[in-house]
């Protein structure tokens, strides 16, 4: 069982992806927040809803946050791949468009959130936050794995430490030479 303090085992991909789903998925959702905003597409589900456009919009970052480290609990290490992570983080923006405002809301309320262009204009902002997202999450992943904790796991201080130049041991070095007959 990895990932228990007393083992002094390093972060890995495995050990972080919430936080680092949910810190990536509020950077992403800021840029889709202000296209919803400025083309005014959150006004019709605000009033649909009931609530006032800025806090749609707020309450919105927020779910995409959430729906982040959702992201990043299924994912695991895939959605720390540095070339393939837009296209996962696409995928899942299409994912919670689907169940959020077309789905969900609409089951919720009995009636569309939003139609013709605000809804287009909807779409447009989850695939732009789900872009920005999958592009985010390796940067986040690795300043999570270093700030967390503001220090380096006990076990990679005592390999730093044991080893500082990171030479293979001596007597490695002595038989890969005497294979290559050297």
């Amino acid at each position: 069982m990895s990932g228990w303090p007393f083992q002094g085992t390093d972060p890995s991909p495995l050990q972080r992806p919430r936080v680092a789903g949910a810190i990536a998925a509020g950077v992403a959702a800021v840029p889709a927040a202000a296209l919803v905003w400025l083309t005014g597409s959150a006004r019709m589900p605000a009033t649909v809803i009931g609530v006032p456009e800025w806090l749609l919009v707020l309450l919105s970052i927020a779910g995409l946050a959430v729906s982040g480290g959702i992201y990043g609990s299924i994912f695991l290490r895939a959605a720390n791949d540095r070339r393939g992570g837009w296209l996962f983080g696409l995928g899942w923006g299409f994912l919670t468009w689907t169940l959020g405002p077309i789905t969900l809301f609409q089951w919720w309320l009995g009636r569309p959130v939003a139609i013709g262009t605000h809804a287009a204009w909807l779409l447009a902002a989850h695939l732009l936050w789900g872009l920005l997202f999958g592009a985010v999450f390796p940067l986040a992943q690795n300043s999570v794995k270093r700030t967390l904790e503001n220090a380096p796991s006990p076990r990679e201080v005592s390999l730093h430490r044991r080893n500082p130049e990171g030479k293979a041991p001596q007597r490695y070095r002595r038989m890969s030479s005497a294979r290559d007959g050297g």
